[in-house]
């Protein structure tokens, strides 16, 4: 499994939620609706340990983010399900 840049549990993860259904708009959907209840909006997230990977630890970990996490983590999933 060569996910590249992402992380793999990442990668599985926007697997699961998009499931295999639909098109590709609609599994970006589901998509943003993960991200959207997953993460909590805040301008004071908890810090990235320097062993972590930004989009990893905010879905999984501190579950807390401002809007370029957000983002970085809609990107990263969309890309694992192309």
């Amino acid at each position: 499994l060569n996910t590249g840049s992402i992380k793999t549990s990442v990668y599985e993860m926007a697997q699961k939620v998009a499931g295999t259904e639909g098109s590709d708009y609609q599994k970006a959907e589901r998509i943003r609706e993960y991200i959207s209840k997953t993460i909590k909006y805040t301008l004071k997230p908890k810090a990235v340990p320097e062993d972590e990977e930004a989009v990893a630890y905010t879905l999984f970990t501190s579950q807390e983010a401002y809007c370029d996490i957000f983002a970085t983590a809609m990107v990263q999933m969309a890309r694992s399900i192309r």
